[in-house]
């Protein structure tokens, strides 16, 4: 991993170097390259036309809690920003790296053991670092399962899915990752190890797993955690429904709800996203596909089948079989492989994730839907991806075709501007892709009120500002005095072998 000597380092990586080893802290340039950016669809574009995103200053990969406590308490002695990294699969900016302070990332990698399993109370108890499909793999051999399952999650860490408010395929059923944690145990800013308790509910004050969870690594580190977990259903269902408008689909699925009914996947396509999905090229303009699927015990599967489909009728919905729903589920995690010819082409697609109660939802479709459209080149489809009994939230999808360079990253950008200016009106900015360094203009306004009093708790917490500076909109605080990296040279990337990645 790019271990250097002690004597190349300045002080601080010194001291980390001491706590977890030459071997776990690397400074090379293929290192700092691959850690510099996540899935951003922007840096790509960027990285298309030279650009390159600011490096980190180096990588450290701890292997315990007591790892990230000491290495935290280092960063404060120094004055050094933190970042702490999971998969890499955040397409918001989470991890890059402010170039005025630069940063050392934190690799939570190798903390990926499953530390216990309660069957009586069903919950298994994991470092961060494990990749939510390897959690998966282990727990499906005993019969048990996350019921989690979001599309990148051969792509992305628990601890990521905590820090972001991840939502998985099934969270019509299970809830959204917030909903499945029942303990974590954090690293604060300054090194102090803080802990929940694990109960099933509990009237004794805030719930601070809450303020942890979406906080993106800028109050602290999430160092473990402990989720629901549920027996592997005995079979899980597919259907689909052809409707003739959005609006009668979600009454139907507003139905179900009112009915306790909860599908596991419930997603909704607008006229032009089924034809550009699915090829249904016969789709009549304005229609709607919804795909269904029902978790659980086969006769109670068949109850709940029966009467989505009478809800489904009585709205004009139209049987179309298990194909798209079960094609969708077992493609899903194609969209984080993407073909090569794809990343050369010319075209470019984003999701701009929005929310909204069942009073605004179309108001929000519609809005973004045309304030982003308006724009020539930018071709608008939306699919609703997730729903509860109170809302649901919406895939904005955006294409870019035929634009090149420094024209496509304008247009990428009018694209998010537009669409988060509508959508600040209505419903909120992200539903379950964070806000990063993507979305952190538009926080204040999202937060309200709120966000003063984020603010003091970032100022609490993080005198230092060393926890993931800037993102979720908290301002940088420069520290006074010497600059902590000075002496210190990063490869020169045009004397290593060019400016581009």
């Amino acid at each position: 991993m790019g271990s250097v000597e002690l004597r190349e380092l300045p002080p601080f990586l010194e001291a980390v170097q001491a706590v977890v080893g030459p071997e776990n802290v690397s400074i090379d340039e293929f290192s700092l390259i691959c850690y510099s950016r996540d899935a951003w669809p922007l840096k790509l574009l960027e990285v298309k036309v030279g650009i390159m995103a600011p490096r980190p200053n180096a990588v450290v990969w701890p292997r315990s809690t007591g790892d990230v406590s000491e290495i935290l308490k280092l960063a404060n002695r120094y004055k050094i920003p933190i970042i702490p990294f999971g998969g890499g699969a955040g397409v918001s900016g989470g991890i890059v790296v402010d170039s005025r302070r630069g940063g050392v990332i934190l690799d939570l990698k190798k903390m990926d053991k499953v530390l216990a399993i309660d069957v009586e109370s069903m919950t298994v108890t994991v470092q961060p670092g494990i990749l939510g499909y390897t959690l998966e793999e282990y727990l499906n051999k005993k019969g048990l399962s996350t019921c989690h399952l979001p599309s990148s999650d051969y792509t992305s860490t628990i601890g990521g899915f905590l820090a972001s408010r991840s939502a998985g395929a099934l969270s019509s059923k299970y809830g959204k990752i917030e909903d499945m944690c029942e303990e974590i145990e954090v690293v604060l800013p300054t090194g102090e190890i803080a802990r929940t308790k694990k109960v099933p509910r509990a009237a004794s004050g805030p719930d601070f797993k809450q303020l942890f969870i979406g906080s993106e690594g800028t109050l602290g580190v999430i160092a473990e955690a402990t989720l629901r977990i549920w027996p592997v259903p005995e079979v899980r269902r597919f259907d689909s429904y052809l409707f003739g408008n959005l609006r009668a689909a979600i009454t139907a699925v507003r139905e179900f709800f009112r009915h306790r009914i909860f599908c596991s996947i419930l997603r909704l396509y607008d006229d032009v996203d089924a034809r550009m999905s699915y090829g249904l090229s016969d789709v009549l303009k304005d229609a709607a596909l919804l795909l269904v699927a029902w978790d659980g015990d086969k006769d109670v599967v068949d109850l709940e089948q029966q009467k989505c489909n009478e809800i489904s009728a009585r709205f004009g919905g139209k049987l179309m079989g298990e194909k798209y729903a079960r094609a969708w589920f077992d493609e899903r995690h194609k969209i984080y492989y993407p073909s090569r010819t794809y990343e050369q082409s010319n075209m470019l697609a984003d999701t701009i994730d929005v929310s909204a109660n069942y009073d605004k939802l179309l108001e929000l479709y519609s809005s973004c839907k045309a304030a982003i459209a308006k724009h020539k080149g930018l071709n608008v489809m939306a699919h609703f991806s997730h729903f509860y009994p109170e809302g649901g939230s919406i895939y904005m999808i955006f294409v870019m075709l035929g634009y090149k360079g420094q024209e496509a990253i304008e247009r990428y950008k009018t694209a998010w501007k537009e669409g988060l200016d509508a959508a600040i009106k209505i419903g909120s900015i992200s539903h379950h892709h964070g806000i990063g360094l993507l979305k952190s203009h538009w926080i204040r306004n999202e937060l309200g009120s709120m966000f003063p009093v984020l603010e003091s708790i970032k100022k609490l917490l993080d005198p230092n500002d060393i926890c993931n500076p800037g993102k979720l909109g908290l301002c940088i605080t420069l520290p006074e005095g010497g600059d902590p990296w000075e002496g210190f040279q990063l490869p020169d990337l045009k004397q290593a072998g060019g400016g581009k990645e």
